[in-house]
């Protein structure tokens, strides 16, 4: 009789010893997929902000009317006289939203070469000159030529790095990239755990 006590407690033991062994696995699959779906909420609120411009058109607005961001966050006129007119500033915001407003998704997910981005950086900049030359007297509050310099540089300043986002496929490549590891995580895990656990 001892003996049947004896194999009996060690069946219950192995039963225990893989009951313990499968939540082990279980509790290291759920943790594995937590981080990984945090991971992928992470890595989808980076896509969004990097492709959210909209800020930078606003905040180039500001600048050319000459406001600063109070400690509170809210925008202020300084004692300094705008850069632009309100004209001045709706003209720039019209040839820069292809590059800073909704419309520079569609630039950012572009295949362009360097040469085609150099190109349409300098032709936007030449048309946003000509424009402030042509209409200086209802565009710029004072238009001397350091003047035109500041305003010149502030505008090229904001609209360098978007397009060189899409040199290349860059951000396509990088976004695909992204996808491809979700892919591949998803397909291991279900080699490994089955469809189903089992």
């Amino acid at each position: 009789m001892p003996q049947g006590n004896n194999k009996e407690a060690i069946e219950s033991e192995r039963r225990q010893i893989n009951l313990a062994r499968e939540q082990t696995s279980i509790n290291a699959a759920t943790a594995s997929e937590q981080n990984f779906y945090q991971e992928q909420r992470e890595r989808s609120d980076l896509i969004r902000w990097q492709q959210e411009l909209d800020n930078s058109l606003h905040i180039l607005k500001h600048r050319l009317r000459s406001e600063t961001l109070s400690e509170n966050g809210q925008w202020i006129s300084s004692k300094v006289d705008p850069l632009l007119t309100e004209d001045g500033i709706t003209m720039v915001e019209a040839e820069l939203s292809p590059f800073l407003g909704e419309e520079a998704k569609n630039l950012i997910n572009s295949n362009l070469t360097e040469l085609m981005i150099l190109n349409t950086l300098k032709n936007t900049a030449d048309t946003i000159v000509c424009n402030l030359a042509d209409n200086y007297d209802s565009y710029i509050v004072d238009a001397t030529p350091s003047r035109m310099s500041h305003i010149l540089r502030i505008i090229k300043n904001a609209m360098l790095p978007t397009p060189f986002r899409a040199v290349e496929g860059w951000t396509k490549k990088q976004d695909s990239t992204g996808i491809k590891r979700i892919e591949t995580h998803i397909d291991n895990d279900n080699k490994r755990n089955g469809w189903f656990g089992g």
